[in-house]
């Protein structure tokens, strides 16, 4: 069990590492596509909804 958890803790550490060594540009994409998609989406299940 214990080693279980230092293979994920090992993982995440990686992942981590592999997000702060990406450029600020890169980590600022994915929330701003989330801002954009996020009221289209509402709005298409909306109308999905009152159709």
């Amino acid at each position: 069990m214990n080693t279980r958890n230092q293979v994920l803790n090992n993982r995440y550490s990686g992942l981590s590492h592999l997000l702060s060594t990406l450029p600020w540009q890169v980590r600022i994409v994915p929330p701003l596509v989330l801002m954009l998609v996020a009221p289209a989406l509402a709005n298409i299940i909306l109308h999905g909804l009152t159709a």
